[in-house]
């Protein structure tokens, strides 16, 4: 009998043993899982926005070829073109500074919450795609001082122009003055 109870408790503690090793693989599985899923779900958020930026630069590079053929066929750009690419850079900035708050609070989340661990692959990819979004903030920044600095030069350009026109006139009114 005690051969016997010596063989079930061997047996019964083995068996507790494999629940417990097979319970702790569904949690890491589980938790796997769970990050997966958290990971999807920060992509999709960033994917709306990457959508919204995306049709930003299409109507930038639209205008962009507009002064490009303007300036191809000997004409100055236009003012015009330039404000609507402010606008549309200022459009861009505001879609990204959004994004990456977005971003930054989900993941602050899903780490608060445990879904995700500090460090893992997917805390990793989640901060990698802020910092993306950091840097082409960065890079709007410096695109939209370059139109304001282009709208300057234009402003200059024109005022150089209207000045030649003037200094034309004022020569031709000078020699029909003189008597010439």
């Amino acid at each position: 009998m005690n051969q016997l109870a010596a063989t079930n408790y061997t047996a019964n503690l083995a068996a507790n043993e494999t629940a417990q090793a097979a319970a702790k693989l569904a949690a890491q599985t589980s938790q796997k899982e769970i990050s997966e899923l958290a990971l999807k779900q920060f992509q999709n958020t960033k994917g709306s926005y990457e959508q919204k930026q995306a049709g930003i630069s299409h109507r930038s590079e639209y205008i962009s070829s507009s002064i490009s053929r303007s300036e191809a066929q000997g004409r100055p750009a236009d003012r015009s073109y330039y404000d609507v690419l402010i606008s549309l850079e200022r459009q861009k900035q505001k879609s990204l500074a959004k994004e990456r708050n977005k971003l930054q609070k989900t993941l602050n989340s899903l780490a608060d919450s445990g879904k995700i661990r500090e460090f893992s692959e997917e805390w990793l990819e989640m901060t990698d795609s802020i910092y993306q979004a950091d840097q082409a903030l960065l890079q709007s920044k410096e695109t939209l001082s370059e139109y304001q600095n282009q709208l300057k030069q234009i402003d200059f350009d024109q005022f150089d122009y209207l000045q030649e026109q003037i200094g034309r006139l004022t020569q031709e009114a000078d020699f029909y003055y003189s008597g010439g």
